[in-house]
């Protein structure tokens, strides 16, 4: 263990692996390299600092440049996990996965999340967003795109709703009974009303037809081109 009062360097101070430095005032190095990196005061390093154990602060922890973490060791050709930087004075934070970029969070730019599922009110993610209570969202043009949307108990909107797939209704729950479904088949629109998860009733945009298992009744008139 290494204890001092003021350090100053032209060159690099260097420690072994089980290394600690501790200054009681402040320490102007080029490059610091130790374990456990331990001050009263100011430590201001032109270069790089490195440590595999701690560093600890009663007052803030500042960088002109970049803050890493990096996986096991102190080493500059360790692999990265966290990266926390500027890019023309917008901050940005990179979450590593074997070296790869997979989340990002970006002061003035794209965010994104491509490893693992994202939860909002919830610890428990089963799919790549899952959100515990209400959506809202507002703008000129306010619009949410996703492959699938499940578990909501309802939508309101003020506009349009689109989908390029399918709509179902189900009973109660994600895995409920179908009760009823519109969707597409070679550019013709059909909805089928469904009983038991069985189809009862269809109305066909291929030929304008409807077909029911059951009976059809009419409180007003029922009009025919054919019989």
């Amino acid at each position: 263990e290494l204890s001092l009062t003021h350090v100053t360097a032209s060159g690099n101070i260097s420690g072994s692996s089980t290394s600690t430095l501790s200054i009681g005032g402040d320490a102007t190095v080029n490059d610091l390299v130790v374990n456990q990196i331990s001050a009263s005061g100011n430590i201001s390093a032109s270069g790089n600092i490195f440590t595999s154990g701690e560093i600890s602060a009663s007052g803030k922890i500042h960088s002109n440049d970049e803050f890493i973490l990096k996986d096991g060791g102190s080493g500059p050709t360790d692999d990265q996990l966290v990266r926390i930087y500027a890019s023309s004075d917008d901050g940005i934070i990179d979450v590593y996965q074997n070296g790869a970029v997979k989340n990002r969070i970006h002061g003035n730019g794209v965010s994104y999340i491509q490893g693992g599922n994202f939860g909002i009110g919830t610890t428990t993610a089963g799919e790549k967003l899952v959100v515990e209570g209400n959506i809202s969202a507002s703008g000129a043009t306010t619009r949410v795109t996703a492959k699938h949307l499940t578990g909501i108990s309802s939508i309101t909107s003020s506009g349009k709703l689109m989908t390029f797939d399918d709509i179902e209704l189900r009973d109660g729950a994600i895995g409920g009974d179908t009760l009823v479904k519109i969707y597409d088949s070679n550019d013709d629109g059909i909805i089928s009303i469904y009983q038991n998860n069985l189809e009862k009733i269809r109305l066909d945009g291929t030929n304008g037809s409807i077909t029911a298992s059951g009976d059809i009744s009419a409180s007003g008139k029922i009009y025919s081109n054919d019989e």
